[in-house]
Parts: C-alpha cells; sequence; structure tokens
C-alpha cells in the first residue's frame, strides 16, 4: 500500500487506511498540547469515505459519531497506524486505529456521513 491517506477496501464491508508517515505541523501554533489526537479520529473519517467512494460511488462529510474512546496515547505507538472500519448493519461505521504492534489507539462507534448529491453545495456559514 502507498503512503498516504490511502484505504483499501478488504470486502464490501471493511476498509483499511494508512497514516503517512510525514505530515505538516497540527497547527500554526505548535506550543499548544493536545489531549486527543484528531489526526487518529480524521484517519477513520477519511477511510470511511474511501470505503464510501469505491463501494456505494458516492461522497459523503461527516454528520455524527455515537462514541469515540481514545485508548492509547499516540506516542506509545509502535510502526506505522492503520484504520480498520466497518460497515455495520445500520449502515453507520465502527473504526479503530491500531499500531503495526496491534495495539488499539482509537475505537469510534455509530459514525455517520450524509451525502453530498450532485450539484449541491455546502450551506454557507
Amino acid at each position: 500500500m502507498q503512503d498516504g491517506p490511502a484505504a483499501q477496501l478488504a470486502d464490501g464491508t471493511d476498509a483499511l487506511g494508512l497514516m503517512a508517515l510525514v505530515l505538516p505541523p497540527d497547527a500554526a501554533d505548535t506550543s499548544g498540547v493536545w489531549l486527543t489526537a484528531p489526526r487518529l479520529v480524521e484517519l477513520c473519517f477519511q477511510t470511511a469515505g474511501i470505503h464510501e467512494i469505491v463501494a456505494d460511488h458516492r461522497l459523503a462529510l461527516p454528520r455524527a459519531v455515537r462514541r469515540v474512546r481514545f485508548t492509547s496515547a499516540p506516542e506509545a505507538a509502535q510502526g506505522r497506524l492503520w484504520s480498520q472500519v466497518q460497515r455495520t448493519a445500520d449502515g453507520s461505521f465502527w473504526a479503530r486505529v491500531v499500531d503495526d504492534a496491534g495495539q488499539q489507539l482509537v475505537e469510534l462507534e455509530g459514525y455517520q456521513t450524509v451525502v453530498l448529491e450532485e450539484g449541491s453545495s455546502l450551506p454557507a456559514s
């Protein structure tokens, strides 16, 4: 698999994503400390998004997440970071991020997306 926010469908319900090795800083002001790891959640979002593009031929954005659990600190990760995304029976996604050693760092339950219809635009903020 190539480096970057790539995903590979394992079958009709599962997808795997791989975190890029080199990323820019999380924010312009790097003096702060993150309480969570938003990029790990974003890896799950992107993997689910690629899943929907490949499996359903549609583009969708995040809508809701029932639960997010941060189970290990990213600093404790060993090797590369992977996302595993599965579509559940209700159409939402379950996702997690693990390292090369199989240690889980993040788990998402009930991730739902909203489909962008062709010709639609996002509301102005």
